[in-house]
């Protein structure tokens, strides 16, 4: 427990890890009006909000338009 709470090991960091990996690249190749990704939207088990269903008509209409 003494280690583990100076250097945290397991599942939870390693998607942080690999998430702040996929948000950089993510991040370095989106479009110029693009949203900036963070770590946690790679993150499997971390709670994202709900979004109405116009959040996801229009994130889909943009994705189809290519931005």
């Amino acid at each position: 427990m003494c280690y583990y709470s100076l250097d945290p090991f397991g599942e939870v960091r390693g998607d942080l890890q690999a998430g702040i990996v996929a948000s950089t690249i993510a991040n370095a190749n989106k479009g110029k009006n693009g949203r900036a990704f963070t770590p946690a939207d790679f993150m499997p088990l971390i709670k994202k909000p709900d979004q109405s269903e116009g959040d996801m008509l229009a994130q889909m209409e943009a994705i189809a338009r290519g931005k």
